[in-house]
């Protein structure tokens, strides 16, 4: 891999598109990230996605999908379910010939490539287009093929009751999450279709603590239509933005001073609103939705959240402050590292690195004792001084030198002598 990401640094480079001092800085950042070079780059506002994927259509001959035109095949879609699909940032788009047509991102991802072929039984064919706009076109074909299909503005979905109409595919979320029209009380909603084990009773928790919550950063929940066994649609106010899994898998993980801020800003959330409701219980990465302005807004999506709670408590409906606290430490792995982050993953901020420790312990007493405790270390911290926007192409320059002496900063070049050193009988520096 690290051949493949050399060729890619050095056409960028031959093709103008990022200095050499840029493919430093992205090789740098590379040994202490988990993340794929066209990522680093497009993160660093070195060059958009759309350059990314033209470069890499002209190094390995592939054709660049027109997603606006494509339409999959449903035959297509059902080789491969969402959950592969959105991980491994591939579309399959038709069967012909014994060969299955599909969009991809990466055009030497040869683990995906193996996949689709020993599991499909046919040849792919290979078109590519860039990282997020494939990524929500995967969410909009799974979820046409979900609902079976919106098919004009008055049109229902199948299941859902009669007084939502006008449904469309909500980008940036899983399949069965909707904006709708309320015709009983005339108002546009998020309608979300909820499905859960019929012996777990977390669905219809989590569904009530939401209810009891009238702050300003919870999802308000206005119905819940419970269908077939343990089906039910929410309604819920009308929201804008997707959900930090979707960022983390589309866009990449994110630094350390956006994973600071975003806990701050949940850990306040929650604690102004345990005055009247207590403990949430219910934190992780499918429930945070980032809104367009930057700001997380918690909403019912998922009751995939043990893995998040504190291991005392997994298992159990008793939810605690305890839980909180450690579901923060969790989510800001998640946030730095993706969905799976290594035990030993070294985050690169000593202070937040302890502060994660001490929140993720596996021992309750070493925790924070609340979230006013967890707030006010979190605010010690300047982490916006971690982020520089430059104004100008020479300040642009010199925070990528300043930024790649301080990733070589921990190795030691020897020093030469002069001739006149060497003559005069001095040391090196």
């Amino acid at each position: 891999m690290a051949e493949r990401y050399q060729r890619l640094g050095d056409a960028l480079v031959a093709s103008g598109i990022i200095t050499n001092l840029q493919l430093s800085l992205v090789l740098a950042a590379q040994r202490t990230s988990n993340q794929r070079m066209g990522q680093i780059v497009v993160a660093k506002g070195f060059a958009t996605e759309e350059q990314i994927t033209k470069l890499l259509a002209e190094q390995y001959g592939f054709p660049i999908a027109d997603l606006a035109q494509i339409q999959p095949e449903k035959s297509a879609l059902e080789l491969v379910s969402y959950e592969k699909a959105i991980q491994s940032l591939a579309l399959p788009v038709r069967i012909e010939n014994g060969m299955l047509d599909c969009v991809i991102a990466d055009p030497i991802d040869i683990v995906t490539a193996d996949w689709l072929a020993a599991t499909t039984h046919l040849k792919p064919n290979f078109s590519l287009a860039p990282t997020s706009k494939l990524a929500e076109a995967i969410h909009k074909a799974y979820g046409l093929a979900t609902s079976r299909g919106v098919h004009n503005e008055a049109s229902q979905l199948v299941g859902a009751p009669e007084r939502y109409a006008s449904a469309r595919v909500k980008s940036g979320f899983g399949p069965g999450v909707y904006d709708a029209l309320d015709l009983h009380l005339d108002r546009e909603i998020t309608l979300i279709q909820f499905q859960s084990e019929s012996n777990d009773s977390t669905a219809l928790e989590m569904v009530r603590r939401f209810a009891k919550s009238n702050a300003s950063h919870f999802a308000q929940v206005f119905e819940c239509h419970q269908t077939n066994g343990s089906n039910a649609w929410l309604a819920v106010s009308k929201f804008d933005g997707e959900t930090l899994r979707h960022i983390i898998e589309t866009a990449g993980t994110r630094s350390v001073s956006q994973t600071a801020t975003l806990l701050t800003q949940i850990a306040e959330t929650l604690s102004q609103d345990y005055v009247t409701n207590g403990a949430f219980g219910f934190l992780c990465p499918d429930n945070i939705v980032v809104t367009r302005e930057g700001k997380p807004l918690l909403c019912p999506l998922s009751t995939s959240v043990e893995k998040y709670r504190a291991p005392e408590e997994r298992g159990r409906e008793f939810r605690s402050v305890q839980s909180d606290v450690f579901a923060l430490g969790t989510l800001a792995k998640a946030c730095l590292f993706g969905a799976n982050p290594k035990e030993d993953a070294l985050i690169p901020s000593p202070a937040l690195q302890l502060l994660v420790a001490r929140a993720t312990s596996e021992n309750s007493v070493q925790r924070y004792e609340n979230l006013d405790a967890l707030i006010s270390e979190l605010k010690a911290v300047n982490w916006s001084a971690l982020n520089s926007a430059p104004k100008t192409a020479t300040e642009h320059t010199t925070r990528d030198r300043d930024e790649l002496l301080r990733n070589i900063g921990d190795f030691t070049v020897p020093q030469k002598s002069s001739l006149w050193d060497r003559l005069l009988g001095r040391r090196a520096a």
